[in-house]
């Protein structure tokens, strides 16, 4: 990957505004209108969590019996073993996943450093992080820690997606078809998905932290 060099038809898609915000919420001073939209989001997902798992507890309450419908009679030989084998691999997934996660430090919640920046401005600047768009070189710091809130809010798919993709595919081999085996092959695919472009934009933003790292006795790029 190399550098971009900036020019002023790219920088003018992003306002000097919007990179004051940006450098706002970097320092840990989200503004008002910033803050309220993050404590709402919060408030969102709590509820939204809270009904979840009220829901789901009704629904295995009452439909119990019509769920386990949907899941076909256990298979023996083979396909079991197989699915055995996607059960243990699925479990160990996870808890390599985790570990990882948690070494290299989770991000804070709603930590996000466009938070607040208008969706095509913030289209712009995902693109400057992903090699698809000069950059101005005044802003590369932000950039830089956008990059790497990117890199860090992402891990969790890393984490989680393998794990589900394995527990899946073990459903479907240990046991008979029926209704939900299609859903879970449609899962699968989408996980899968998933996890493969967010591998490639982990790479991408990799790759702009190492191209844009810091020169021991290099002097700052002049602002565009």
């Amino acid at each position: 990957m190399s550098v971009p060099a900036a020019h002023n038809a790219t920088h003018a898609r992003v306002s000097e505004e919007t990179w004051s915000l940006v450098a706002d919420n970097i320092a840990g001073r989200p503004r008002p209108k910033v803050r309220v939209n993050r404590q709402r989001w919060a408030v969102v997902v709590v509820v939204g969590a809270g009904l979840c798992l009220v829901l789901g507890s009704i629904l295995g309450g009452v439909a119990g019996a019509q769920i386990d419908d949907l899941m076909g009679a256990m298979r023996s030989g083979w396909p079991s073993t197989v699915g055995s084998v996607l059960i243990v691999g699925a479990l160990v997934a996870w808890v390599i996943g985790f570990v990882w996660y948690f070494r290299q430090g989770a991000p804070r919640a709603w930590s996000t450093p466009t938070s607040g920046v208008p969706r095509r401005e913030r289209q712009w600047i995902d693109r400057m992080i992903r090699d698809r768009a000069a950059f101005p070189a005044d802003h590369v710091e932000e950039l830089r820690s956008i990059a790497s809130n990117r890199l860090q809010q992402s891990a969790s798919t890393v984490v989680l997606a393998p794990g589900f993709v394995l527990l899946w595919a073990a459903n479907v081999f240990d046991h008979e078809w029926a209704p939900s085996s299609l859903l879970q092959i449609v899962a699968s695919v989408f996980f899968v998905t998933i996890l493969v472009v967010t591998l490639r934009y982990r790479r991408q933003w990799r790759a702009f932290l190492q191209e844009t790292e810091p020169r021991a006795g290099a002097e700052p790029a002049p602002a565009s």
